[in-house]
Parts: C-alpha cells; structure tokens; sequence
C-alpha cells in the first residue's frame, strides 16, 4: 500500500493512503502521524469490511 506523506507550510504533517478512499489525516510531528495513519487505516478497513459493494483487497493484502 503506498503512503503520500508531506509536510506543509505551516509544518504539519499530511499523511495519505491513495489506495482507501478518504484515508488521510495530519499530525505536528512525524511520530504522530505515523502512529494517526495507522488508525486511519484500520478504522477505513474496517467500514470496507462491513460494506459488501466494496472490494477490500487492499485491507487483506496491503
């Protein structure tokens, strides 16, 4: 699964998985963000699990 992860202006860190549709969050630092994707990317799976028109592939082989 791939990660965009960047910095902005303002310093802040944006994390993103292209691969789940709506997966992104940001945090002040790197740590943070690390440990808010990996919430994000669970919390994600587990709605594509429960809804049968999605295909979830991605959650199960990332």
């Amino acid at each position: 699964m791939d990660l965009f992860i960047e910095q902005d202006e303002n310093g802040v860190f944006v994390a993103s998985a292209p691969d789940l549709k709506g997966c992104h969050t940001q945090a002040n630092s790197m740590e943070e963000l690390v440990f808010r994707i990996g919430e994000a990317i669970e919390l994600v799976c587990e709605v594509y699990s429960l809804d049968s028109e999605v295909n979830a592939d991605i959650c199960t082989n990332p």
